[in-house]
């Protein structure tokens, strides 16, 4: 105990030195007498190193922080009446206990006023974003970007600066314009979807005894098959509702020690500033791999936090919802398995969910004959909804060429050749000879995922 004491005042008599010398260094010879006649009258017959000075000391933290982080650490920042801030806010918590005590209940509809949303501690706390009722329904909102300096957050610096990071990742409202009835097929999937994040703000009532919707949802099957687009369909459906994070792993994994674990936290802690929101995690499978002893424990403690922060969201409080699509769902490790509620398998399309795709991508189509479709509808079978998409563009881009090569050979002729013009309309017979050299590439993946979902889907 009595050599702690004595380094901690060897460290405290270092510190002045070094400011006092440097006040010296720069003219201030009265401020740097005061400070040795007030705090260094045990340091009389000390004195600095010549190798060493306060201006080096800060260098050198710049130049290590920005080595380790990538950028410069922030020194100084817009100077608040803390201490003001913190007394206001513990009056105010004695006199709601004192109210409590008393058997005073506490209005709803008092609105804070605008000294008390000024006067914000930097504490961590989130403060929900719920949305009025009117009798059972509740009202539309339009989703406000709020900052983050608005609200109690992260008194760290480093962490506010993660925060900004997971912000990037926001989707915003006008990004997708996709509607349910543009998706074709995966109708189950839908209901599953509107059931995690619709129809509990529609139907609070109902959804009361079992808490909320589904919290957790995976979608798994082969590429091409529709997952992006069906959670880009939800957050058009919900636009003005829910706020949208399609987080990436670059985003949520560093190489530093410890901050991939920050991330996620703060990660969560963000969506629950900004709640409702809708998480979205794209090959999920490459975050959440089965564990095992040869794994670094770097990973290792990154899972187990990213478990601790979804166990979290099975409060009732709690509004958001997790989304994860993977093509290999064989290696998300059991416990995250246990977590996600729904595991939808999003298949490859039928024979009429075929058509409608390439009357989709070539609206001509539709005026084709019944038979031609038919024989498309067989061509295509095994094939992905991406895929038909790819066929239908390579056939548009065949003709293309074809206009754009007959336009130039007679331009010489008649330099005021249209291109557009000579643009002929893709017929059933390009289509087949196209889809004829396709190959399908996901119809044996397709059989895996299947067995895989009669396993946790009685």
């Amino acid at each position: 105990m009595e050599e702690e004491r004595r380094l901690l005042n060897e460290r405290k008599r270092n510190i002045l030195l070094l400011i006092s010398q440097y006040l010296k260094d720069n003219g201030l010879f009265y401020t740097s007498a005061s400070l040795d006649r007030e705090s260094l009258n045990n340091a009389r017959d000390c004195q600095l190193c010549d190798n060493v000075d306060l201006d080096s000391i800060y260098l050198e933290y710049i130049s290590y922080y920005n080595l380790k982080f990538g950028k410069t650490p922030k020194i100084v920042k817009k100077s608040e009446n803390i201490q003001q801030t913190q007394m206001k806010r513990s009056q105010s918590v004695n006199l709601e206990r004192q109210s409590t005590l008393s058997g005073q209940k506490k209005s709803d509809d008092k609105k804070p006023t605008k000294t008390e949303e000024t006067n914000l501690n930097t504490s961590l706390v989130i403060v929900p974003i719920n949305h009025p009722t009117n009798g059972d329904k509740p009202v539309d909102m339009p989703t406000v970007r709020r900052r983050l300096s608005d609200c109690e957050f992260f008194i760290n610096t480093e962490w506010r600066e993660m925060a900004e990071v997971i912000l990037r990742d926001m989707v915003r409202p006008d990004s997708f314009n996709i509607k349910w009835n543009e998706i074709v097929g995966h109708s189950h999937a839908q209901v599953i979807l509107s059931e995690s994040t619709i129809l509990p703000l529609q139907y609070p009532d109902l959804f009361s005894a079992v808490g909320s919707g589904w919290k957790c949802t995976l979608l798994h099957g082969p590429p091409g098959t529709g997952k992006s687009a069906l959670a880009k369909a939800l957050f058009s459906e919900t636009k003005c509702k829910f706020n949208f994070f399609n987080v990436s792993s670059s985003t949520i994994t560093s190489k530093w020690r410890g901050d991939s674990e920050k991330f996620i936290r703060v990660l969560f802690d963000v969506a629950k500033f900004y709640a409702p929101s809708i998480v979205l995690f794209e090959e999920i499978d490459g975050l959440t791999s089965c564990r095992d002893v040869y794994e670094h424990e770097s990973a290792k403690r990154f899972k187990n936090e990213f478990l601790a922060q979804i166990d979290g969201l099975y409060d009732i409080s709690s509004n958001i919802c997790i989304l994860g699509t993977t093509n290999l769902p064989w290696d998300i490790d059991p416990a995250f398995l246990r977590r996600f509620e729904q595991k939808l398998l999003i298949g490859l399309p039928n024979t009429e969910e075929r058509v409608r795709l390439i009357q989709h991508f070539l609206p001509l189509s539709k005026h084709w004959p019944i038979v031609s479709k038919a024989k498309l509808s067989d061509l295509t079978n095994g094939l992905t909804g991406d895929e038909i998409r790819i066929g239908c563009k390579e056939a548009t881009m065949q003709k293309i060429r074809q206009a754009i090569s007959t336009s130039e050979s007679h331009s010489a002729v008649n330099p005021k050749v249209n291109v557009q013009s000579k643009l002929e309309p893709v017929t059933d017979t390009d289509l087949e000879r196209i889809f004829g050299l396709m190959k399908p590439t996901s119809k044996q993946l397709l059989e895996k995922h299947v067995q895989w979902s009669r396993q946790y889907n009685k």
